[in-house]
């Protein structure tokens, strides 16, 4: 017996070492060195890097560049995740008894497993102010041809249409895992009791969706601020046109490898982590509020 137990801890111990090392390797270690950094004037343009203290946080609340593209990335925050979460929930309750559920859920999900570089590729030219789909429909219709992704005025939120479209499945399939948990007993109660689906949505589905729900907001807020590969690739490594989508990751990494100011991007970097983290404090507050149905 003994024997059996110390071959399972051994078997345990090889299991967990390659990962505790990993995640010390890839997330611990990058995350002390951006810490670390952020309190240096670390700039490949110059031969030392003296340490500043905070100074490269106080820049960062002077900066212009920094706060517009964070204040953009809260616009296209308000932008995508009623779309993220509204529109895949509003699919949800009306696919909840369809016999081709299962279908549509396969459908849905094909976009989430798309790259971020094919899907960016693929509206590029579907954006295309010469040859582009959408355009040739325009023109088909007698509207004249749009300049999606080099107008300021439409740059922004093309990217948030781009995003929705790939994110849409993953989110349709969250919710439909939340809405499968559902105990059917409180719906089966409801209907004895004569209760409209409008008031079993409103007092059975939604408030014990609540969790979903707001893990689903959470993930569509953390993947606002970290997008990045498709913002770069559909406007040809820029920030848009006059910064239209200069968002704050891309404000990050524009300072870090453009600019070459790895203390002042660490800075940026670590303000975004906190950020994020503050959120992630407040979700798990609220997902422990219980709700009355």
């Amino acid at each position: 017996m003994r024997s059996i137990r110390a071959a399972q801890k051994r078997f345990l111990v090889a299991c967990l070492v390659p990962i505790i090392g990993a995640f010390t390797l890839f997330m611990l270690l990058p995350l002390g060195l951006g810490l670390g950094l952020s309190f240096f004037k670390y700039n490949l343009m110059f031969p030392s890097h003296p340490f500043v203290g905070i100074n490269n946080y106080q820049k960062l609340f002077g900066d212009s560049l920094a706060i517009s593209s964070l204040l953009r990335t809260l616009i296209f925050i308000i932008y995508k995740v009623p779309l993220c979460v509204g529109v895949p929930l509003v699919l949800v309750l009306l696919l909840e008894n369809s016999k081709g559920k299962n279908f549509f859920r396969t459908v849905y999900f094909l976009p989430a497993v798309m790259s971020g570089v094919s899907v960016a590729l693929l509206w590029r030219f579907i954006y295309s102010p010469v040859g582009g789909l959408l355009n040739a429909l325009l023109a088909i219709f007698g509207f004249r041809r749009i300049g999606w992704l080099s107008d300021p005025s439409t740059a922004l939120i093309s990217i948030v249409l781009v995003d929705f479209w790939q994110s849409f499945g993953l989110n349709t399939i969250i919710l439909l895992a939340g809405l499968d948990g559902i105990p059917k007993v409180f719906y089966e109660v409801a209907q004895i009791d004569g209760a409209s689906r409008w008031k079993v949505t409103l007092h059975i589905t939604l408030p014990l969706l609540q969790r979903v729900l707001v893990f689903a907001i959470t993930i569509a807020f953390i993947s606002s601020f970290k997008i990045f590969d498709i913002i770069w690739i559909m406007t040809r490594g820029t920030a848009g046109p006059m910064n239209s989508t200069r968002l704050f990751a891309i404000d990050i990494y524009m300072n870090a490898f453009q600019n070459l100011k790895f203390g002042y991007a660490s800075a940026e970097a670590v303000f975004l982590l906190f950020i994020v983290l503050g959120f992630v404090f407040i979700e798990m507050r609220i997902g422990r509020q219980k709700w009355e149905f």
